[in-house]
């Protein structure tokens, strides 16, 4: 699982000057196949939290956790009954960030996988964050599969499933991610 760093948000409406000091609550995002996974903390001591979200959903834990789609905004209200019996309420608008924009993906068109440092694995050219469902098959001239990489193992360094280095010549890639599929072909020099 790929985490983004932590996106701070402030909330209006802090009294109490030791919270003054922290932020109410922080969301960290997380980009999944469908939809972004948001983790909501808070910094507030207290003895019973309710988290309202826009789409009507609540949470009575501490650290909820919301899937939102991407780019979609949803308005967060948390109300903390304090140990002194106080009740600290506060809003928050957050926006998901968007998918990410596949125009950008590229894929080389050679490779050359003899441990020089240069060209010596295959697979997308982007720093784009692609989501869980992100999978690379290559295919040999007769169809089989020579090699499958999901999230975890994005690139090809050119040796079958026995670890054996594949033949020099021309091989077929299928990419998907996020319901989309790139297809081409790759050449392997030795």
């Amino acid at each position: 699982m790929e985490l983004r760093p932590w996106h701070t948000l402030l909330l209006a409406g802090i009294t109490t000057p030791c919270l003054a000091q922290l932020p109410a609550i922080t969301v960290q995002f997380e980009e999944r196949c469908d939809d972004v996974r948001a983790y909501f903390d808070n910094n507030v001591a207290a003895t019973g939290y309710h988290w309202s979200f826009s789409d009507g959903t609540v949470s009575t834990i501490p650290r909820p956790i919301h899937d939102i789609p991407y780019g979609a905004n949803v308005a967060v209200t948390l109300s903390a009954t304090l140990p002194d019996g106080s009740t600290f309420v506060s809003a928050l608008d957050v926006t998901a960030p968007a998918r990410p924009d596949l125009d950008t993906l590229a894929f080389p068109n050679v490779f050359t996988p003899n441990g020089d440092g240069m060209n010596d694995v295959f697979g997308p050219l982007t720093d784009l964050q692609l989501g869980t469902c992100t999978e690379l098959r290559i295919y040999n001239r007769f169809g089989e599969t020579v090699f499958y990489g999901n999230h975890v193992q994005m690139t090809w360094d050119g040796r079958t499933f026995a670890g054996e280095a594949a033949v020099a010549g021309t091989y077929f890639y299928v990419f998907s991610t996020s319901g989309s599929n790139f297809t081409g072909h790759i050449t392997l020099i030795r």
